[in-house]
């Protein structure tokens, strides 16, 4: 009975250093998974702060588009505007072209936003290009007089 009980109590040992093993591995196993874990929260924190981030350029993109494409409109219906005015026939009796109103127009534009002027008072005088030229020269004056800050008169 002293041989049984001694075996049974070499069948514990060696049964708890096995389980004392298993633990261990176990433990260390555990311990590998939380360092796993953290590194990819970590690395899920990177990706979602990395997202965040081209979320809002996109949308800073998307606004850009926006706010492009309907200058570009806008710019196209300008050019639509201006190849009209070249295309103008000249006139018989003054000899008006194109050209002469596309440069009536600039300064027309250029000395209103200066001066700011409304739309409705910014068209050049009709009339002989002799008047129109008087005219537009003393807007360009005026637009230089406001814009630079020079004290200059022009006499026709």
């Amino acid at each position: 009975m002293a041989i049984a009980l001694v075996f049974v109590i070499v069948a514990a040992g060696v049964a708890c250093g096995l389980l004392a093993r298993a633990r261990g591995e176990a433990q260390r196993a555990l311990a590998a998974a939380a360092a796993q874990n953290r590194e990819l929260e970590a690395r899920l924190a990177a990706l979602s702060a990395e997202r965040d981030e081209l979320a809002g350029s996109k949308e800073w993109l998307t606004t850009t588009n926006a706010r492009l494409v309907t200058e570009a409109d806008r710019q196209r219906e300008r050019a639509d505007e201006l190849a009209a005015q070249l295309a103008v026939a000249p006139d018989e009796g003054t000899g008006d072209d194109g050209l002469w109103h596309l440069l009536l127009a600039h300064i027309a534009r250029r000395w209103a936003a200066v001066a700011g002027v409304p739309p409705e008072g910014r068209g050049v005088t009709p009339g002989p290009p002799a008047d129109q030229l008087a005219q537009a020269l003393a807007r360009e004056t005026e637009r230089l007089r406001e814009e630079v800050g020079v004290d200059v008169e022009l006499v026709a």
